[in-house]
Formats: structure tokens, sequence, C-alpha cells
């Protein structure tokens, strides 16, 4: 009884940290567009396949992209939304890839990892438009979107040089998703036939290091996915490392771009270590 009145008053606090985001969202999304260079690039005919790229006006002064894949439950939100996360990473010298892709419940997986790597090479094409030399990336994501980067960097689906991976508030082992709202949504993305293939802990290796955030009393994504991810990769990567924030929910953890949180500094010195 007791923890579910925790996950209830977990539950009612992330609703109402909604109205602390959206506001500063907008905003934040208004100004990427006066300091950034941010171009639109469709892959598709659907409205969902599209990608956004944002680059520091005053020129690229880091190797590695940041391909950063937007949450929503793999059922809603889009890489417009997201351009704050590309104006953060501008302020520190890197190009942003934010990769859209199509939505259930009309589509299931693999059509969200496929549209998100077909995202990536469009994005790098893009990329090489406005003379960046893309040569390493960083695969992160927030939500459902640390899973499609995830799964997409442990699979070697992208044959490109990856430094790393950053999963945000990700389902990235699926075994210790128990809530019902965690549950409903993995089981409308992804058939039983696919269930364990689309599992990003069945596939981590020691190839590349994660670093995980994540919220302490996330209600939507148990922390387990973080905490067990990095007590395996730890064993595989010693660069792999947890960031648990103290007071962090599942949406409010977006707040480390908008420097609301101190773990910003800590999520760019360890992006920092791959320069």
């Amino acid at each position: 009884m007791e923890k579910k009145l925790k996950r209830f008053f977990y539950i009612l606090l992330e609703n109402l940290s909604y109205f602390t985001i959206i506001l500063p969202v907008l905003w934040k999304n208004k100004k990427t567009n006066k300091t950034c260079i941010v171009e639109k690039v469709s892959y598709g005919e659907e409205k969902h396949q599209y990608l956004v790229v944002v680059l520091p006006k005053s020129g690229i002064t880091k190797k590695n992209v940041i391909c950063f894949t937007h949450g929503g439950g793999w059922r809603m939100g889009n890489p417009m939304v997201f351009r704050f996360v590309g104006r953060f990473f501008a302020k520190f010298g890197y190009a942003t890839i934010l990769p859209g892709y199509r939505l259930v419940p009309k589509y299931q997986y693999p059509t969200q990892v496929e549209d998100t790597i077909k995202s990536i090479e469009i994005g790098i094409k893009a990329l090489k438009k406005h003379q960046v030399d893309v040569t390493h990336l960083i695969l992160a994501g927030h939500s459902a979107g640390a899973q499609l980067a995830t799964l997409i960097g442990y699979k070697s689906l992208l044959h490109l040089n990856i430094n790393g991976i950053v999963s945000i508030g990700g389902p990235i082992n699926f075994s210790v998703c128990q809530n019902n709202t965690i549950s409903k949504l993995i089981h409308r993305f992804v058939s039983m036939e696919s269930y364990e293939e689309a599992d990003p802990y069945n596939h981590m290796n020691g190839q590349y290091p994660i670093l995980c955030i994540h919220g302490k009393h996330d209600p939507i994504v148990e922390r387990e996915n973080a905490i067990t991810t990095i007590d395996k990769m730890k064993l595989l990567n010693d660069k792999s490392k947890l960031i648990m924030i103290n007071k962090g929910l599942h949406a409010n953890v977006i707040k480390l771009f908008w420097f609301r949180l101190n773990q910003y500094n800590d999520l760019l010195v360890w992006l920092n270590q791959f320069e």
C-alpha cells in the first residue's frame, strides 16, 4: 500500500511538472531559431518523417555530433519540440541532429528504429552541406528516444564511428519496466515476437560506454533501468557512468538543457572525454 501511495504521489508531481516545462520549452525553442542555424529536412512522405539539424552560428568546435532522439512513448512528440536541446549543445560547440520517426499505434517496431537510422544518415548529409566534417557520433535520447538510441548503438545498426551513448530516463531494460504505464507503452510499441530483440539490455556490450541520467523518483520509467544497465556496463566498459537526479521525475530531467539542474556539468564532462 505504501508503495502504491508513493507512486500515486510522484505521478501527481509528474503531471504538475509539465506546467513548469511547457513555457520554458516554447521560449527556448524561439531563442534557438534566433541564435542557431536550424534546418528541417524531410526524408519521407509522412509528416513525422523529418529531422532537424542545429548548428552554432559561431562555428563547430567539437568533433562529435550529438544525435538526440525525442521521447513521447513512441506515440507522440517530434524533433521541432526539442530544438532547445540543439541550442544547449550549440553553446558548447556541438552540431546536433534531432531525428524524427513514425509513431505508434499506426506503426510498430522496427519502423521507429529504421526511421531514426534514416534520419541520422540524412542529417549527416545535411551537416556536410554546412561544411561539418562528421566523423564521430554520440547517440542520445530521452525516454523512448533513449531506447531507440541505445538499441541502434548496441545492435551496431549504424556503420559509423560512435563514441558513446546517453540515455536520459530511458526504458532500456524491459525486464525492470514493471509499472502499468511503461508496460502498456512497450507492448503497444513492440509485438511479443520482437520483444526480446527490441530490448536494448539484451544487446549491451563493451563496444561503447553509456551515460545513464535518471530521475530518482521517476514514476514512468523505473530508475532500475539505469541502475541495472550501469551495473552491467561497468564490467564491460569502465567509462560508463550513472547520474541520478535526486529530485528528478521523468519529464523534468530535461531541465538539464536549460541549466536548471547542476548535473548538466557532469554531462558535459563525460562528453568531453571523447574530444
